[in-house]
């Protein structure tokens, strides 16, 4: 005896209010009718959070008081206690997906410390001594912008670096470091997640040969509030890294930077009480002569 889970969308993506749909797939080879206590599906959508290991030590009672946050919760009897045939049956099922009461839903993500997930389980417990079936899958929330009024405007992050411009670095340690300025600009700091980051960078001048230049996308995990007083884990982790170049560029030719958000691994820009999910760019200068140099961009995604 097998059980499979099939949705009627290929994508298993959903947005709330709509309606999911799909089959239990029951499967039995055994040419006799296979006795069940009942078929159920639960439905769940939940957001997890944890500490890194360096803060768990610190913050001990906050660490306790992490609890998964429930945003679906549902339970469907398929089919009451009886047998299927031999063969194949298909049980439908279907749903809408709203939110528990007083709760609101966010995108399907998945992070280091926060990890928001939905899912459907299938348990088929069976008569004494023959071993309960249990089978599931996950499904995708996209959620849109509610208020299209309030799209983000999209204007031109402009950025230039040169020694002057470094931040954490002391005066001597600036007249050590070769003479060099690199500019360009981001297409925006608010970005639709179904589109690309974009922008362009220009090595005007560097006195030291570059080694490479690249973009790394980060997102930034807070678990907790520090809202009046409360305690909040705050941990940045990288996504992925694209190298823009590699080896000595020409100077003043325009290097294009384009990076496609990865799915499930981004999501729109989250602040609530009780965690955030932020991202940030880094466009990193790599020197022949060992120094490094990190620009830092906050940007804001948004799905339209």
């Amino acid at each position: 005896m097998s059980l499979q889970l099939r949705l009627k969308r290929s994508d298993r993506v959903y947005r709330p209010g709509e309606t999911v749909s799909g089959i239990v797939q029951c499967t039995s080879d055994r040419g006799s009718p296979m006795a069940h206590n009942g078929i159920v599906l639960t439905v769940t959508g939940t957001v997890q959070m944890q500490l890194s290991p360096k803060n768990v030590g610190l913050f001990e009672a906050f660490y306790a008081s992490i609890k998964p946050i429930e945003l679906v919760s549902y339970n469907i009897d398929v089919a009451p206690a009886g047998k299927l045939p031999e063969g194949t049956t298909e049980l439908p099922f279907e749903f809408k997906l709203q939110p528990v009461k007083g709760q609101r839903l966010f995108e399907t993500y998945h992070g280091v410390y926060v990890n928001i997930e939905y899912r459907i389980d299938c348990d088929m417990p069976r008569p004494r001594m023959l071993k309960n079936l249990r089978e599931g899958i996950e499904f995708m929330v996209e959620i849109p912008n509610v208020d299209k009024a309030k799209k983000p405007a999209r204007e031109k992050v402009e950025f230039t670096i040169d020694p002057s411009s470094l931040q954490n670095v002391g005066k001597k340690l600036q007249e050590s470091i070769a003479s060099f300025k690199i500019y360009g600009f981001l297409d925006s700091g608010h970005f639709d997640i179904t589109d690309c980051f974009c922008g362009t960078i220009v090595v005007e001048k560097s006195e030291a040969e570059i080694e490479s230049i690249d973009m790394q996308l980060t997102r930034v995990e807070t678990c907790g509030s520090s809202e009046a007083g409360g305690q909040s884990a705050k941990e940045a982790t990288e996504i992925q890294s694209l190298q823009l170049v590699h080896g000595d560029p020409c100077r003043g030719m325009p290097i294009p930077i384009y990076m496609i958000f990865p799915r499930l691994f981004t999501c729109p820009t989250v602040t609530v009480r009780t965690f955030k999910i932020q991202f940030e760019v880094n466009l990193i200068v790599q020197f022949a002569d060992g120094y490094q140099i990190t620009e830092n961009f906050p940007i804001s995604i948004y799905r339209p």
